[in-house]
């Protein structure tokens, strides 16, 4: 078991690297997975997401035959958009070459490593301030680099580990948590941190909800919090409350408010092309290759962009209306059957699967608002843990229905 885990965090490690080297080192890893995939009988991921396939063969049509744009242009839209699915084709790899406990090993193996390059990589660069300060330093010119995703799923495997499962073979837990959780403070990201704290609180649950009391310090933690944010005028609570202006969409009349509030006016722009549309444009997309126009000031340098930071308005311009819904409508109904799935704490780590889970699509789905996430690389690695589950869940019901009917 120690070679298997060895030679699949190898390749995790390979594949994760691949895909970090823009899109023709994604286009690559995707393809690999395809690969991989291919000979999998009784495709469970296939069957449950071949509807999203619907509105990325229309807009592929769209982008080839009745829109002028080039080849490289629709193409990259298409391995950006099937990414979602390649991420869950990838869990269920996993879920039929490894156990529960081997796969996740494998997770904190890649995780761990990744934390500690970037921390080493950011105290090198960034020196003293990324201990103090890592989002400035994360703007600044002298950033080592963007934590990698699995460094948060290591976090979430080691910290179940250490509340629920005390005879993990595993020495250290305590040190490769604070390895992993510094590394997620040195990303400087808020994203990262609300995908940890909407994760943790589903993954907790069963310990919030007889630990009562820490729920309550936990509720009056947040209320000073948010009213601390709302009164004060610290930089910290400045800073919190920017974050929110800075997504809201509006046409700012001035470059200074473009450039401090890019990503509302990214999505102003993008609902003002939407709008533009044809009534069949605007029911199925604009087509694989669509872009916005962000007029010659734009404020991320690139007047047409092909992807914009809400995920939501640019499912609108690639799929249109009804493939926005079928696509939200999919990740939605995969919440209510994990919320649905009935099993105990006690119950091996079918709990720790329906928790992990469920809470990563909430946090993707909110993270979609800032940072494309279902497509984004950096963020859709969560995907992977929902397609083991995903594998694991159907494989457990059917296991069960069998011995049931046997007996």
């Amino acid at each position: 078991m120690k070679r298997k885990i060895k030679k699949y965090s190898t390749l995790l490690l390979l594949a994760t690297i691949l895909s970090s080297l823009g899109h023709a080192g994604s286009i690559l890893f995707y393809i690999g997975v395809f690969v991989i995939y291919l000979p999998v009988r009784n495709k469970r991921v296939v069957k449950d997401t071949k509807y999203l396939l619907i509105p990325i063969i229309i807009a592929l049509y769209i982008g080839l035959f009745q829109m002028p744009y080039t080849l490289y242009e629709v193409f990259k839209d298409v391995f950006y958009l099937l990414s979602p699915i390649v991420m869950l084709m990838l869990g269920e790899i996993f879920a039929r070459k490894m156990n529960s406990q081997d796969f996740l090993m494998t997770i904190v193996i890649v995780g761990t490593v990744f934390s500690v390059i970037t921390i080493c990589g950011n105290l090198v660069t960034s020196g003293p301030l990324i201990l103090y300060d890592p989002r400035t330093a994360r703007e600044s010119d002298s950033y080592f680099g963007f934590t990698n995703f699995y460094s948060l799923l290591a976090w979430f495997v080691l910290c179940y580990w250490k509340i629920y499962k005390k005879n993990v073979e595993l020495k250290n837990i305590s040190i490769l948590l604070f390895i992993n959780f510094i590394a997620i403070y040195f990303s400087g990201s808020r994203t990262y941190w609300l995908a940890v704290i909407v994760v943790m609180l589903c993954l907790f649950y069963p310990y919030l909800k007889v630990k009562r009391y820490v729920l309550v310090i936990l509720i009056a933690m947040v209320f000073v919090g948010v009213s601390y944010i709302l009164v004060s005028e610290g930089y910290m609570s400045g800073y919190i409350r920017h974050s929110f202006e800075e997504m809201t969409i509006s046409d700012y009349d001035n470059e200074a408010d473009k450039n401090n509030n890019y990503r509302g006016y990214e999505a102003f722009m993008g609902l003002s092309e939407f709008m533009s549309y044809s009534l069949y444009n605007q029911l199925f997309g604009g087509g694989m290759g669509a872009t916005v126009d962000m007029g010659e000031d734009s404020p991320v340098g690139i007047q047409y962009i092909p992807i914009l930071h809400n995920g939501y308005i640019y499912l609108l311009i690639k799929i249109g209306i009804l493939g926005t819904i079928l696509f939200v409508f999919y990740f939605l109904r995969l919440i209510f059957r994990y919320g649905r799935w009935k099993v105990s704490i006690n119950d091996g780590y079918d709990y720790f699967w329906k928790a992990i889970s469920f809470g990563s699509i909430i946090a993707v789905f909110i993270m979609h608002f800032s940072v494309t996430a279902f497509f984004n690389s950096q963020y859709n690695t969560a995907l992977v843990f929902v397609g083991f589950t995903l594998t694991y869940m159907k494989t457990k019901i059917l296991s069960d229905s069998i011995k049931q009917s046997i007996s």
